[in-house]
């Protein structure tokens, strides 16, 4: 950010790639760092921060965005260099603006009334099983404390959304290697929502069954389950499944989670999309199966 020095300190508007015009987002008076954030020139000072030291920063370009009005931002950027650790050409950092205080165990960047929080991938803050489930060694050890033995593996991440969950395949590297399981991580707090969902989407649908869980850590260890991903299908030149029966389906999740929740909050959409359907020869979906 322009200007400021770093120190180490101990409603959804987009979450998507490719992210880097300022325009992106509207403006937004509560988060003055917000359109420095975006930009990838001014944002390289912030990822800097993260990085302490470790190489040459070569190109910066923000990935993933979460905004959420009023109260905070979180940029996720691909960050390219030469590093003096041995690290991925490219590494992710974050950065988190908008949050009081700070979260603990992020480098600080600040000048003394704006404050933006940084740090790298896996060490997110909010996530306490990420940095652990990340790396093969500790990964092994989350699986034997559920009673899951397993010899050398890898660990690929899959998804990220940083601040808030993280997916991660374990694969076996020995003869035969082979699927093992998946690791979601969580915030601790969400876990026993994430564990229930999962119970009440399996009640209507295949859905991969919890083989256990830390719940100090917020990680959830997941049965593998073969299949064509929706959202493959849905980028893909294949029928796309019909919207209203995708709905419909969430129906069994919804009643039994939905403690806690505004009556009806999900309604309106499940009425637009129903109408929709009805409107169009075949439904939405367009007869697909």
């Amino acid at each position: 950010m322009r200007g400021f020095s770093s120190t180490a300190h101990g409603g959804f508007i987009a979450a998507h790639d490719d992210v880097g015009m300022r325009s992106a987002l509207p403006t937004d008076p509560a988060l003055p760092a917000m359109a420095d954030l975006l930009d990838a020139e001014a944002a390289a000072a912030v990822v800097a921060a993260a990085l302490d030291g470790a190489g040459d920063v070569e190109s910066v370009r923000p990935t993933q965005v979460r905004h959420e009005r009023g109260r905070r931002i979180v940029v996720r950027y691909a960050v390219e260099g030469r590093w003096v650790a041995g690290w991925p050409r490219v590494q992710t950092v974050v950065a988190e603006h908008g949050r009081t205080p700070p979260p603990p165990g992020t480098a600080l960047v600040g000048d003394g009334t704006v404050q933006v929080a940084v740090w790298r991938y896996p060490f997110d803050p909010h996530l306490p099983g990420l940095a652990a489930a990340a790396h093969p060694g500790p990964a092994r050890a989350v699986l034997a404390d559920l009673g899951i033995e397993a010899g050398p593996v890898e660990v690929r991440p899959r998804a990220y959304r940083a601040s808030r969950r993280a997916v991660l395949q374990v694969r076996s590297t020995g003869p035969g290697a082979a699927d093992l399981c998946y690791l979601k991580v969580v915030r601790p707090h969400t876990l026993g929502r994430l564990v229930a969902a999962h119970a009440a989407v399996a009640a209507a649908a295949p859905a991969p069954a919890v083989l256990g869980t830390a719940d100090r850590d917020g990680v959830a260890v997941l049965e593998v389950r073969h299949g064509e991903p929706l959202r493959t299908r849905l980028l893909g030149s294949g029928a796309a499944p019909d919207p209203v029966a995708l709905v419909d389906l969430g129906d069994p999740a919804d009643r039994r989670l939905a403690v806690g929740q505004q009556p009806g909050q999900h309604a309106g959409v499940r009425g637009d999309v129903r109408a929709a359907g009805g409107r169009q020869p075949g439904g939405v979906g367009g007869g697909a199966p």
